[in-house]
């Protein structure tokens, strides 16, 4: 970020004035303008940003997401700020004349060489609309590009410029390869100088070698990855993508580059020269003629008509060419065909054959052999006369010269021109019809066929009509029946269900489910449908909840955790835990809904500190968490389902009796299913094909490994410091310190670090173990030190969860004759050791005791030196706390 002295001489460059010094400056320094949030019309990033240190949200992955990452690692952009504070006044003409004025927030603020700008990201689609409803705040240029009037006008006033961003304008190759290199230019790599030596010479015998030639070579991956971020070696990012391992090509330096990137260019050029130019000639088909883009109108049989097109879509003027005169252009290369339009025509033809029936496409094979091959036994068209098979042959030139298949034109009636397509209907009927089809179905009273058609047969009635049948009446249906009209008929959630399932996107961005292996994780929770016992084998305990983090490239468990909870923070942090506890680090990405317990402050930070990006998956969306979703799914029905008193037979409640209830059936406990889970999540599920991978789990996770790297540097984050930013915290994050030390859930926790008088009356960071009431820490000065509870003995092996329903008994107790007060530490205590705690407290600490024992963290990980000063009292010598583990 810039210092006060650099953005000073910035101001005095630009001449900002006065006003836009201070807006810029309260940008600079103030929170942003408001909170991003996509909803259910895009997907929400927090993107850590190392060049400014903070958290930057974005709404969209294809619009400001891919902006961001663009500017992080450009150098001409010195600061970025998202949803900036103090909104802009636009005002502009509206297509009905009337003035239209109202505040609005742009997407960024950037600090760069060029100056200061607001910026604007949108969709190209978006920006196309927009330009018709607002066609005076959004204009599109002669060169493509997009500006916004009013906006400049209102940015020019505060001295900075306006720029709306398109997503024409992403280089997705340069994307995908920053985002394939991301943890390399967030944590630098030490690889060894034995490796970057052979990797320099191996390329300086050669100039260039492709990825798959330096692999292969004995290289590691890891070492040629952070040589490229170093630039000991030079990757043009631009040009090819690093995950194609067989066409991405390394060379020794940037001169190296362009001397191929040269040498390419002209062996292109001259095979142009000497290829011959197809054209597809169908109606709406393109072509480049002198410098101009024509379009074909009509297709005759004597010549083509044909209009040109200027920069903005208008027709210029109209041309007709004979096929001689046209075939003698092309031949000359002076008309070069649309090559996006051609691969539109085929694809269009391959979609028309595809549409046709077996019985149809039967018949096309049938008269082709008849016209150019040895019919089969079976043809029965073998003895067709010869008018016959010339009118076949027309067909077959004809689609042949429309679309380049002749094989179309030999299916029966394949430009559907044959038959009587008319209604057949009165027009006063189709009226009627039309109207009752389109006003009833498309209502929220969702209404049958049959009441529709019984409608339309009383209007017909009652104006002397003959009605329609009830198969018409169908047929009218659905054809009025799109996801528009389901949407206002069943609401945005019923017709989600009904829009057809496409690719992530149209054009190829990047892999949606990452690169490599801790690219793209998604954690999500789900109750499992199985009934439990309690240790004890006499109780039924709570639903069990499955919290789980899996890695979207390979399909690999990185994490889990299993609990009787309800899905919350604590969930996540132990997940997140088991995640680093197993792997050392953490994924680039974590996919999540928009749940409370992912939106949390606690959260966010965490993954921030770890330069984790959070994307939210779009509100109502649920097919963006179809990985983890079918995960789930898979694991019910190979394992939960195999295993006694699952609820499956409660799927129809009215039908179980005694002797198939899943309770009465339930065998097995918290810590033998918790084993059983295990087994499957890292011994059997990994070793088993994946048919949208075509291949085991762990062969695409070792896979990408090899390609990826193993990106040991990134490792390394299961230490005694980040496992206790993994542990909860309060409402504010902090607590103060008082004679008696700090108070965290009602409880005092003091230790020898807070006998520094010093510390009175100031707020310090807390952290504290849910699985451990009696240990909390506190961060003095910059370092986590231990501190303990008052009532350590009573609280010793009790977890937060039973300390905070003994809480809730309590404050009810106290309501009664108004002797409501703050619960403190003496009065959990007393409750604790008193004989009032009733069942539900027992049964709160036999799951959290159940749960705790079988737990990995306590079994696994050794204890901690305690680290408080040496001049404690004999007492804090006596207790020797055990909270997190020596994690050497």
């Amino acid at each position: 970020m810039l210092t006060d002295i650099e953005i000073q001489a910035l101001f005095d460059k630009h001449n900002v004035p006065e006003a836009g010094r201070l807006r810029i400056q309260a940008i600079r320094h103030e929170p942003p303008g408001r909170r991003a949030d996509g909803g259910s019309r895009s997907q929400t990033i927090r993107y850590c940003s190392k060049k400014m240190g903070f958290v930057v949200e974005a709404e969209s992955y294809e619009g400001e997401y891919a902006a961001l990452v663009t500017w992080e690692h450009d150098p001409d952009v010195y600061e970025i700020y998202g949803q900036p504070p103090h909104k802009l006044k636009l005002s502009y003409r509206g297509t009905n004349g009337r003035t239209i004025s109202h505040m609005t927030t742009p997407d960024f603020f950037l600090i760069g060489k060029e100056g200061f700008t607001f910026v604007e990201c949108k969709l190209q689609k978006t920006l196309l609309e927009l330009a018709v409803k607002q066609p005076s705040r959004w204009v599109r240029t002669d060169d493509g590009m997009w500006t916004s009037p009013p906006a400049q006008d209102a940015a020019a006033e505060l001295g900075c410029s306006f720029r709306v961003r398109s997503s024409q304008e992403n280089d997705w190759t340069l994307i995908e390869n920053l985002q394939f290199l991301r943890d390399f230019y967030v944590r630098s790599a030490q690889p060894e100088a034995s490796e970057l030596e052979a990797l320099s010479e191996l390329i300086a015998n050669a100039t260039w070698r492709t990825t798959q030639e330096i692999l292969a070579a004995g290289i590691s991956a890891d070492t040629l990855y952070a040589a490229i971020v170093s630039g000991s070696v030079y990757f043009d990012l631009t040009a090819q993508r690093l995950t194609r391992t067989e066409e991405a090509t390394i060379f020794r330096d940037a001169d190296a580059a362009r001397a191929y990137a040269t040498f390419s260019q002209t062996k292109q050029l001259d095979w142009n020269n000497r290829v011959q130019t197809t054209l597809s000639l169908h109606p709406g088909t393109t072509f480049k003629w002198d410098g101009r883009e024509w379009e074909i109108l009509n297709l005759g049989d004597d010549g083509i008509a044909a209009r040109c097109i200027d920069a903005e879509g208008k027709s210029a003027r109209l041309i007709e060419l004979t096929h001689d005169h046209l075939s003698k252009l092309a031949s000359k290369g002076k008309i070069v065909p649309n090559a996006d339009r051609t691969r539109a025509v085929e694809s269009e033809a391959a979609e028309r054959l595809r549409r046709f029936g077996p019985a149809a496409q039967r018949r096309a094979i049938w008269r082709h052999e008849v016209l150019f091959g040895m019919p089969s036994k079976d043809n029965p068209h073998t003895n067709a006369v010869p008018r016959t098979r010339a009118y076949w042959l027309a067909e077959y030139r004809r689609a042949q010269w429309l679309y380049g298949y002749g094989l179309i034109g030999l299916v029966p009636n394949w430009q559907q021109r044959q038959g009587n397509k008319t209604r057949k209907l009165d027009q006063e009927v189709i009226e009627i019809l039309g109207a009752n089809v389109s006003e009833r179905y498309g209502d929220n009273r969702r209404r049958t066929s049959a009441q529709i058609y019984s409608t339309v047969r009383l209007r017909c009635i009652e104006q002397g009509l003959t009605p329609p049948s009830r198969k018409t009446v169908s047929a009218e249906i659905k054809r009025v029946r799109t996801i528009e009209v389901e949407r206002k008929r069943l609401g945005a959630r019923g017709a989600y269900e009904l829009e057809p399932i496409q690719d992530h996107r149209l054009s190829y961005t990047t892999p949606v489910h990452g690169t490599h292996p801790f690219h793209t994780a998604h954690i999500d929770h789900t109750p499992l449908s199985i009934r439990l016992l309690d240790e004890t084998l006499t109780h039924h305990v709570q639903t069990v909840w499955l919290t789980l983090m899996l890695d979207a490239y390979s399909r690999t468990v990185l994490g889990y955790y299993l609990s009787f909870d309800a899905p919350s923070r604590i969930a996540c942090m132990m997940v997140i835990r088991d995640c680093v506890r197993r792997q050392s680090r953490l994924p680039q990405f974590i996919v999540t809904d928009h749940g409370p317990e992912f939106g949390s402050e606690y959260y966010e930070k965490l993954l921030a500190g770890a330069y984790v990006d959070k994307k939210s998956r779009q509100a109502s969306r649920p097919r963006q968490g179809s990985v983890i979703e079918r995960f789930f799914g898979t694991t019910e029905k190979v394992l939960l389902r195999g295993l006694q008193g699952n609820t499956e037979a409660e799927r129809q409640f009215r039908k179980v009796s005694r002797e198939v209830s899943p309770a009465r059936r339930a065998i097995w406990t918290y810590e033998k299913l918790k084993c059983r889970l295990e087994e499957y999540f890292f011994s059997v599920y990994p070793n088993h094909h994946h048919t949208t991978l075509n291949c085991t789990p762990r062969h695409q996770f070792m896979h990408g490994i090899a390609v990826g790297g193993e990106r040991a540097h990134m490792r390394g984050l299961y230490t005694r410091d980040f496992i206790i930013g993994l542990g909860l915290t309060t409402a504010k994050g902090t607590a103060r310190v008082g004679p008696r030390g700090v108070k965290i859930n009602y409880t005092w926790f003091s230790g020898p670090a807070l006998a520094d008088l010093s510390l009175r009356g100031r707020d310090v960071p807390v952290r504290y173990d849910p699985f451990n009431a009696g240990v909390a820490h506190v961060s003095v000065r910059g370092k986590w030190e231990e501190v303990q509870s008052e009532y350590f003995h009573v609280f010793k092996g009790r977890t937060l969860r039973e300390i905070e329903l003994a809480s809730v008994l309590i404050r009810l107790e106290k309501r009664f004759g108004n002797r409501q007060r703050d619960v403190d530490a003496a009065d959990v205590a007393a409750f604790l050791l008193s004989a009032e705690s009733d069942e539900a407290l027992a049964r709160r600490r036999l799951h959290d005791k159940e749960q705790h024992a079988s737990s990995s963290y306590a079994s696994e990980e050794p204890s901690v030196a305690h680290t408080a000063s040496t001049n404690s009292s004999q007492a804090w010598l006596e207790y020797q706390p055990k909270a997190l583990g020596d994690l050497e």
